[in-house]
């Protein structure tokens, strides 16, 4: 466990984040209880609500983590500052002189924009997305109170959909971050996003589907489905701003916000409710 967390610092170090940020997310699913490790969960996370779920994870361990308190109240406060590194060492981030690309229209600049304002909400999404795959529903299995058949049924079929919903979510955001200003003429980028979309519009549909839900976990399964609904609409949207032809209009791309914002809170009321069915 010690050599995976000084792996990701390392990566941390030289300014390779997104590699650090795999390498975090794996230690803190293995290790909830790992304060150092969501103190650099922390520092690799690209959205507040992230940043204030790693504190209050650490302060969950530690309650007397003064740090982490102030940092939390800085973050919960109505007008919070820029957020701060936790572990105070900064990343020598390499500077890649990537070549700009070459707006063909205004258009192009929308997309530009939204696909940034998308992505900070994403990775949200799937953040949380794989707490509950890998945390929420492991727990269960150490509760004090013996699993029914019903309720281990259920947990077999949950975990491979959640996990694949996870995984389809970084497919997208990996997909719809690519800077290139040719991205909406190119058919084989705008097949492999539709392709996406497709297999995350099946995972939602499965896991509406199901069967049985265990009485204690009906709460649990009713955000689940939700998240799923939101899902399925965040499909929508953004198939009709994709195969639209006015890139310019961002009605749909907006929509596409709202609903990521939608499965993340669906998926905090999850990952909440199994915690109560998890406490001994």
């Amino acid at each position: 466990m010690d050599d995976l967390l000084q792996q990701g610092i390392t990566m941390y170090k030289a300014g390779r984040m997104n590699e650090a940020r795999k390498i975090f997310i794996t230690l803190v699913k293995q290790s909830p209880d790992n304060e150092r490790a969501w103190g650099w969960m922390y520092d690799v996370s690209n959205v507040d609500k992230e940043r204030i779920y790693c504190l209050r994870q650490m302060l969950r361990i530690n309650p007397k983590n003064e740090k982490a308190k102030h940092l939390l109240n800085q973050l919960t406060a109505p007008s919070s500052p820029a957020s701060p590194s936790f572990t105070q060492e900064p990343p020598q981030a390499k500077q890649v002189n990537s070549p700009k690309p070459k707006a063909k229209n205004k258009g192009f600049n929308v997309w530009i924009a939204s696909a940034v304002a998308i992505f900070s909400v994403l990775v949200c999404s799937c953040f949380f997305g794989i707490y509950l795959m890998n945390s929420g529903t492991q727990t269960t299995t150490n509760a004090a109170e013996p699993q029914s058949d019903e309720v281990q049924t259920y947990r077999l079929k949950l975990s491979p959909l959640t996990t694949s919903m996870s995984n389809l979510h970084e497919e997208f955001k990996n997909e719809i971050t690519q800077v290139d200003s040719n991205l909406f003429f190119d058919p084989t980028w705008r097949n492999q996003v539709n392709s996406t979309l497709s297999k995350i519009l099946v995972v939602a549909n499965e896991l509406q589907s199901i069967e049985p839900v265990p009485q204690q976990l009906a709460k649990f399964d009713s955000y689940l489905d939700q998240s799923a609904s939101e899902n399925k609409m965040m499909v929508f949207n953004y198939q009709q701003y994709l195969n639209g032809n006015n890139y310019e209009d961002t009605t749909y791309l907006l929509k596409v916000v709202e609903n990521l914002n939608n499965i993340n809170t669906f998926v905090d009321l999850a990952t909440e409710e199994m915690k109560k069915y998890s406490t001994p």
